[in-house]
This record gives structure tokens, C-alpha cells and sequence, in this order.
């Protein structure tokens, strides 16, 4: 997928993503690594997000919410969502 087309190019890579992550407040039940592979990147405010793609933003989780439901439920346009869920319906 190209990622030109990204709010926030630098954050086009998982591993970029992840590295955000490094404040993450340790309370939050939301692993770092799911949040990244589910587009976000962490703002570094309390437990706020935002996908580098669409720019959609997440917080107040519920302790049992599940970063890529939560993308889909709320951003479902973003395109990266859809390339990933076309990706997976592909390779299952």
C-alpha cells in the first residue's frame, strides 16, 4: 500500500508506530504493539491516539476494547483500515 497519501508519513511503519509508545501509561490494558499494528500512534497525552493514516483519534478506552474493532467501528473509511481488511479476507 502506498502511504503518500498518510496524514502522518513518519508513522507509516509498525516499528515507527511502536517507538511512539515509549510514555504509554503502564495502567492502560491496550498493548503498545496492538495499537501500532492497528494503525495508531501514541500522542503522549494520557491515553490518546491517532492513526498516522486517517488522523482518527481514540481515547477514554474501556478496558476491554480492541484497537482494530474500535478502527473500524469509528473510522471506518480510513483507507489503511481497508487495505487491511482486504488483505486478510485475502489471505484467509
Amino acid at each position: 500500500m502506498q502511504y503518500s497519501e498518510a496524514e502522518y508519513p513518519f508513522f507509516s511503519s509498525k516499528s515507527s508506530r511502536l517507538l511512539s509508545f515509549e510514555n504509554w501509561p503502564l495502567v492502560m490494558r491496550q498493548k503498545p504493539e496492538d495499537l501500532a499494528e492497528a494503525g495508531f500512534f501514541y500522542t503522549g497525552h494520557a491515553d490518546r491516539t491517532k492513526c498516522f493514516h486517517c488522523v482518527g483519534g481514540l481515547k477514554d478506552r474501556e478496558i476491554d476494547d480492541d484497537p482494530w474493532q474500535q478502527h473500524v467501528q469509528w473510522f471506518s473509511q480510513c483507507a489503511y483500515v481497508k487495505f487491511k481488511l482486504e488483505q486478510s479476507f485475502v489471505l484467509d
